[in-house]
């Protein structure tokens, strides 16, 4: 069933929360520099640290401009849930007391009802519970909307790379190791398939 269904996925994404395009790469950047990601306590009920993905396909990233950029980190779900990376549980607010408070991190208030309307399902977020997530090589692969973008963030990486070891160098007096290529695979959304 999962080959004939294009709204199935076997990876998530944990897209960037920028104000500017120009942002958001500065971000990804980070991120394959620091290979982490970090958690955050914003709008978690109950305050736990979480770092959020999104299960829906890749193809629909490039749409989005209102709440993140078509910028991101893709995982697969299997490694996620091995993490104990899990889709977080959608209900209304009246509902909340009914999980246990340790499991508060995986709840995500909803309300389809015109008086209350809390409806932030379209994410299909999943969720882990942690300060930050180590992002290996061979796992993670960077999300950016074209071919400029990804020429841009591997171009900042080796940028940052040869100034560390230009630092090393002349700074420390130190033998630098040399300058790294950037260290994940990218994948440039505007040629995903729908």
């Amino acid at each position: 069933m999962r080959s004939n269904r294009i709204d199935l996925t076997h990876r998530v994404v944990h897209l960037v929360r920028a104000e500017t395009d120009e942002q958001a790469l500065e971000v990804l950047f980070q991120i394959a520099y620091d290979e982490f990601l970090s958690g955050t306590n914003r709008a978690v009920i109950g305050g736990s640290r979480v770092i959020c993905f999104s299960e829906a396909p890749e193809s629909e990233f490039i749409k989005e401009k209102y709440h993140f950029r078509p910028f991101g980190v893709s995982v697969s779900k299997k490694w996620l849930f091995n993490q104990n990376g899990r889709p977080v549980i959608y209900q209304p607010k009246s509902e909340h007391c009914f999980i246990d408070p340790s499991m508060h991190w995986k709840i995500v208030s909803y309300s389809p009802t015109e008086d209350e309307w809390v409806d932030w399902s379209w994410q299909r977020e999943w969720r882990i519970q942690a300060d930050r997530l180590e992002l290996p090589s061979d796992e993670a692969v960077f999300l950016v909307p074209s071919e400029a973008w990804k020429e841009k963030l591997e171009g900042l990486y080796i940028q940052e790379e040869e100034y560390r070891a230009m630092c090393e160098s002349l700074c420390l007096d130190l033998y630098p190791y040399p300058p790294r290529d950037f260290p994940y695979p990218v994948q440039v959304l505007e040629n995903v398939k729908e």
